[in-house]
């Protein structure tokens, strides 16, 4: 294809004119320089921003005569040091955000638009506020006065349960819970957790940070404790052996002395992405006063209170106790002893009315004794489960004296009903012209003389025989003539008839005395514990062996004229030989 001649002259002038151009260009420029358009560079004004916060560069760039520049590049410097670059756009505007973090302090930032062939370059200087971090621990429950260290440095909580610390540099830094420095006289604490399921009282956290860091603790009170009785009188805490709480959480506490002590008041828990405040609910399972437990379990139930007070009511009652006499209801006794259902005893002493009051006293039974009583004692005991009231009936010497003089008189009215002949031998009148004393000469004397009839002649010597008897067992024998009948009996009586249970030695003392007229059937069954049909058949046998004797025999005709060897000359001869007898025969 051939070229066109046009063409080929056109393009070599063309590239003639270029060569010309560029040799030329340098002295040319040099004599004729171009005129560059000046440039307005602004930035916004930087707020402070707090270490770790994202900042934002901002500012417009136009030329001299205020239109805007488009796609005008600038270049941000921090310190000297390239920071980053942004580009303006339509409207002249550039802006830009920067996350870098910074120490707290001043930062220099410069803006720099560079110089073009129609433009002239233009730059600005700010100042970038950087603020300390704030580091921000929440106390759960809010307490202030909380001590806590970070990176050696202590701060404390506020009355809003937050402790802060401004940090100006970032990086790691251990935060130490300082609970043991916690001042408070009634308050104590304890570290719990952190919300991250952290245990130890310590963590290492990055500065700066945003979120506020939680931390729960436990909180003890300092806790007093009273006690009452039901009737709102106060215990003495001496009396106290041993008291026990329980908690809703199942933590059970036994204290021995009533002194103040710190109780735990509240611990805390997680709930979802919080920590939470649980305050502890005590109930009161025992008290022990006197060995026995005086509150009902789980009845009375207490939230603490820092330096408050617990006042316990205590299950206890009031015993009255009366002391009178038990016949005539006068007071008697000094004093009261009373034993504790321990065995330990206490004294009390009664007024004037008998009576004494002991209040606050545990359930259990009681033993009472009256003290300063000339009687019988009587221990009485008491099974004390309300308020009571005891009266106590003192048997006196003087109540026993009197019941003992009644008992005898109704003994003897009973001993002498129905037996009128007792009564008739007591008060039967002696004859006056009969005396017992006359001597014996005197008796044979006068019944010489025929003074004394036979009658009287018999009284007499009936009264001596009597006091033989009082010598000689009431018999009127001496122990040989005793021996005499009853050897007679031996050989008289058939063995096969002897009564049961009498020998035959009672058997003739028996009818003896019966024989005296002395006595009866029945005083003699007593005597010698037979029944009277047994004494009527005795006296009937030996009656009847006697009977065969004729002294005897012949002495019961004729007791009044003794004859040798006969029943009644050894009758006589008894009464000789006996005190009493010799006495009335001198």
């Amino acid at each position: 294809m051939k070229s066109n001649p046009r063409l080929r002259f056109v393009f070599s002038v063309w590239i003639a004119l270029a060569l010309l151009g560029l040799l030329t260009a340098p002295a040319f420029a040099a004599s004729n320089p171009v005129l560059k358009t000046g440039v307005i560079l602004t930035m916004d004004t930087l707020p402070s921003i707090k270490m770790g916060d994202n900042f934002v560069l901002s500012g417009t760039i136009r030329d001299r005569l205020g239109h805007p520049l488009n796609g005008k590049s600038v270049t941000f410097y921090l310190n000297n040091e390239v920071l980053g670059q942004a580009s303006t756009d339509v409207n002249g505007t550039f802006s830009r955000k920067f996350t870098k973090l910074m120490d707290a302090g001043s930062y220099k930032i410069t803006a720099i638009t560079k110089e073009t062939h129609l433009l002239l370059g233009a730059s600005y200087t700010t100042t970038l506020e950087v603020l300390p971090a704030v580091i921000s621990v929440q106390t759960t429950p809010s307490m202030a006065g909380v001590a806590f260290s970070l990176n050696g440095e202590k701060f404390f909580s506020g009355a809003d349960g937050i402790a802060r610390i401004s940090m100006t540099k970032a990086g790691y830094y251990r935060l130490v819970v300082l609970a043991d420095e916690y001042q408070s006289p009634t308050v104590k604490i304890e570290f719990g957790r952190w919300l991250d399921e952290i245990y130890q009282p310590y963590r290492d956290i990055y500065v700066p940070t945003d979120n506020s860091i939680l931390v729960g603790l436990n909180v003890y009170h300092l806790m007093n404790v009273s006690f009452v009785d039901l009737d709102g009188y106060p215990v003495d805490p001496s009396r106290i052996e041993s008291y026990s709480l329980r908690s809703l959480q199942g933590d059970s506490f036994t204290f021995t002395n009533n002194v103040q002590r710190w109780i735990p008041a509240s611990r805390v828990k997680r709930w979802i992405s919080v920590l939470q405040e649980n305050k502890i609910y005590y109930s009161l399972t025992k008290v022990l006063i006197d060995g026995a437990n005086v509150v009902n379990q789980s009845e009375q139930r207490f939230y603490t209170s820092a330096g408050g007070t617990w006042q316990i009511s205590l299950i206890l009652y009031s015993l009255k106790i009366s002391a009178k006499d038990g016949l005539f209801g006068s007071p008697v006794g000094k004093s009261v002893s009373l034993e504790y259902p321990d065995g330990h005893v206490q004294t009390f002493p009664l007024d004037t009315n008998g009576s004494a009051t002991i209040h606050s006293l545990a359930r259990g039974t009681y033993f009472i004794d009256i003290n300063g009583v000339n009687g019988m004692k009587n221990r009485l005991p008491v099974a004390l489960s309300r308020n009571q009231v005891v009266n106590s009936k003192i048997l006196t010497s003087m109540d026993l004296f009197m019941a003992g003089g009644s008992l005898s008189l109704l003994a003897l009215g009973l001993l002498l009903f129905g037996r009128p002949w007792l009564v008739q031998t007591v008060l039967r009148k002696q004859k006056p012209a009969i005396d017992i004393a006359v001597p014996v000469s005197a008796l044979v004397a006068a019944r010489q003389s025929a003074a004394l009839n036979k009658k009287q002649e018999r009284e007499v010597w009936q009264r001596v025989l009597d006091r033989a008897d009082n010598a000689k067992g009431g018999l009127g024998l001496s122990r040989d003539g005793f021996t005499r009948m009853l050897e007679y009996l031996e050989r008289t009586l058939p063995k096969s008839s002897r009564p049961t249970k009498l020998d035959l030695e009672d058997q003739l003392k028996l009818t003896l005395k019966y024989s005296r007229g002395n006595t009866t059937e029945s005083r003699l069954a007593a005597e010698y514990h037979v029944s009277p049909s047994t004494v009527r058949r005795t006296i009937q046998r030996i009656n009847a062996g006697l009977s065969t004797c004729k002294d005897f025999k012949a002495q019961i005709e004729k007791p009044s004229e003794p004859k040798k060897d006969n029943i009644f000359l050894l009758i006589l001869e008894s009464a000789q030989q006996s005190s009493n007898a010799r006495a009335i025969m001198k």
